[in-house]
Formats: C-alpha cells, structure tokens, sequence
C-alpha cells in the first residue's frame, strides 16, 4: 500500500481504474437500477490526462463504453480543506474546467451544483429526483 505523497507512475493508475471498473461492472450486475458514486473512469481520465500529459488507450475504450450515466458537476467554489490525498489546492479550477469540457465532448449529461451546506445537497437531490422522474417515463 502506497503512502500519501509516495511518488506513483501510470501503470499503478491504470490497476485503479480497471478496478474502479470492475468494482461497478460487478456492483451493476448485482443491483440494477440507481447507482450514486462519488468517482468514475471519468476522474481517472482526467487524472492521467494532468499526470502524464495522455490517457491509456485502454482508459479511453473503456470510458467510452461505460453505461449510460449522468453527472453531478460539483463547483470548486468551497472552502479548500487539506487532505494528504489532494495534490493541489491551485489546480482545482482548471481541473473543473477539464471534467466539463470532457462531458460535454462525450455528450454525457450532467447539472452543475453550487453553494455550501444543505443548499448544495438539496440542489443535487433535486436534480437526481427530476432525473429519476424523467428516466422512468414520470
């Protein structure tokens, strides 16, 4: 198990992202119907996209393919809080910037969410309910 900061390289990024996949794979076979994750292929993409300047072929297929989805674009607009994980407090903008460039350019649909506290989530609760709605013909 790797520490936080310990130097990492794109093969140990590509183990994360075929397991992410095989984790929800598995997870949507078992339990169809809504699916709420807080990460997708669509993080590592861009993660190696700003690492190492490409993304895997493999990454690339793969984000492609996934079943269909819709995202919750969330602004960088609270409070930074340190975490040994987070690389970089500066390059929140651009990466926000990044994912919706990227979903846009794969056509995927997603709402942006703004705000702090109970206003943000009662924003991304509402758009999960319409889109919940609108999937099942309501």
């Amino acid at each position: 198990m790797m520490s936080p900061g310990e130097p990492y390289g794109e093969k140990l990024v590509l183990e994360i992202a075929k397991q992410q996949n095989k984790a929800e794979v598995n997870l949507r076979r078992k339990t169809p119907g809504l699916l709420i994750a807080d990460t997708d292929l669509s993080v590592i993409y861009i993660w190696c996209q700003n690492k190492f300047g490409h993304v895997d072929p493999w990454l690339v297929r793969q984000f492609q393919q996934q079943s269909e989805r819709q995202y919750l674009l969330m602004s960088p607009d609270l409070t930074w809080v340190e975490d040994p994980l987070r690389e970089s407090q500066t390059e929140i903008p651009g990466l926000h910037k990044q994912y919706q460039t990227l979903l846009k350019r794969h056509d995927l649909r997603f709402e942006k969410i703004h705000g702090e506290g109970q206003s943000r989530f009662n924003k991304a609760l509402s758009f999960v309910e319409k889109w919940m709605l609108s999937d099942n013909g309501g």
